[in-house]
């Protein structure tokens, strides 16, 4: 792209507001909608930082903020008002050094095309309120891209990110990624840290996320937590720590594929959820361990199922590594495969289930069980003690 002053109409806006507004802003201890926000929208063209920090803070309308050059901050930005701009960045630089845009009062903003940097700990851009904001075509590199925990952070069409820290990428209650957009990043800590209570997590329709983490990739910490890929969507994780850590249920949409994996020294599972997991119809989920992992999923009392699914892999590289840990009384529900692997034959013994139930549903001929003792009964299995697990449909 020519690096040209581009003049956005408010139809930009109007797009960003589209693709934000089911979430609220709250200010003053009310709650707002971006309807109630200043509909007249101005234009501002940037070209220093002086000039980026007056059109930030001393603004109060809905706008639109164009950078004509590539800026440096030299100061900490503190946006005191809650409103809604867009910030075009032309494909320029934004170098945020060790400061950082603060909005005190929230707010909702659109940042689009920008090559990002920053070197502060507290991300390039934070909140201590709710604030919503949305990337769209951005890079960053740096220790944090944003620090807003009990606000959201919607990612649209391609962003590349890459953190050098002990710290996530971004603390947020509330994440999605946009249909059809693609994600790629690689971090040194979490890749998103969720700790206030009802977290959420949203990969939407043929949304592709791809994470690499020296330590967790999903960390819902929260009470409540809620994870969902859609129809469509790829999300791949390859993490020292569990991929997927939540106190709740994730489901993994019909049609959608999964493919979590654990670097070599990683010694936990992939998947903690307290309430279960579901995996839905002609899903693809795959879950490789690592020679140390102790366990791929784990969970409490709860229920795990599989729901007519294309394919499930989950393999621990541990020999004596589980494929479930499982609290007592919790039920693994297959619907319907037509093939079903559970491990291989290490001994002559059929093991007898523990802690687990197991419900295998399926009509016809198509449902092959293979048990350990080699023959094509339905038989009570030890899941903590198997090696491998396979299901294709």
């Amino acid at each position: 792209m020519n690096k040209n002053t581009v003049k956005l109409s408010l139809s930009v806006l109007t797009a960003a507001a589209v693709l934000v507004a089911p979430l609220q802003l709250s200010a003053d201890g009310g709650v707002k909608s971006l309807s109630s926000i200043t509909a007249q929208a101005d234009t501002y063209t940037v070209n220093s930082f002086a000039e980026l920090k007056s059109a930030l803070e001393q603004k109060s309308t809905s706008d639109t903020i164009v950078l004509g050059a590539d800026i440096k901050a030299t100061a900490n930005v503190s946006v005191t008002t809650n409103r809604a701009a867009v910030i075009e960045g032309n494909d320029y630089k934004l170098d945020m050094g060790a400061y950082m845009l603060n909005f005190t009062q929230g707010g909702m903003y659109y940042i689009k095309d920008l090559d990002i940097s920053s070197t502060g700990s507290y991300g390039a851009f934070r909140s201590d309120v709710f604030a919503n904001l949305t990337f769209d075509n951005i890079t960053f590199t740096g220790k944090q891209l944003a620090y807003i925990p009990k606000g959201a952070i919607n990612f649209d069409n391609t962003n590349t990110l890459e953190t050098n820290s002990t710290l996530e990428i971004a603390k947020v209650n509330s994440l999605s990624f946009s249909a059809g957009s693609v994600f790629n990043a690689t971090t040194k800590a979490d890749a998103f840290l969720m700790a206030q209570a009802n977290p959420q997590v949203t990969v939407d329709q043929n949304a592709t996320v791809n994470i690499t983490s020296a330590k967790k990739a999903f960390n819902l910490t929260g009470a409540t937590g809620k994870f969902q890929t859609a129809t469509g969507s790829s999300l791949t994780t390859d993490t020292v720590d569990v991929a997927l850590y939540i106190n709740g249920s994730p489901t993994f949409g019909a049609n959608s594929n999964t493919e979590l994996s654990q670097q070599a020294t990683g010694t936990l599972g992939l998947i903690y959820a307290s309430t279960g997991l579901n995996v839905e119809k002609d899903a693809n989920f795959v879950l490789n361990g690592s020679v140390k992992s102790t366990q791929l999923i784990r969970t409490a009392k709860a229920a795990i199922n599989f729901n007519d699914v294309s394919n499930v892999y989950l393999k621990s590289n541990n020999t004596k590594g589980n494929i479930f840990s499982l609290g007592s009384g919790s039920l693994v529900t297959f619907d319907a495969p037509q093939t079903l692997t559970l491990g291989k034959k290490t001994t002559d013994d059929i093991y007898t289930a523990t802690n687990l139930r197991a419900s295998l549903a399926g009509s016809g001929t198509n449902l092959s069980v293979q048990s350990f003792a080699g023959n094509n009964s339905i038989v009570s299995y030890d899941f903590k003690t198997m090696g491998s697990f396979k299901l294709t449909k």
